[in-house]
């Protein structure tokens, strides 16, 4: 199985990625840590960026399933 990686450059004149990638959540398994794009993000890029049927689905079934972690007030401020 081969992971499906995009590489592009980043700057600030693509806001949203150079947010995503400023602003990582850490995660750490078995010694390793782990730069991995905030979960509100994710949602909301997927909710507003992307848009398509699929993306919106995605987005809801990944605020059902974080639901008890989600900040709320970070979901408002990465909108801006």
């Amino acid at each position: 199985m081969f992971p499906n990686i995009e590489f592009m450059p980043i700057d600030q004149t693509r806001k949203a990625k150079y947010y995503e990638f400023s602003h990582p959540q850490k995660i750490r398994i078995d010694g390793f840590t782990f730069n991995i794009p905030q979960i509100e993000f994710e949602i909301l890029y997927k909710e507003i960026i992307l848009s398509g049927k699929k993306d919106i689905e995605d987005a809801r079934h990944l605020r059902t399933f974080f639901s008890e972690i989600l900040k709320k007030k970070n979901s408002k401020n990465m909108k801006k």
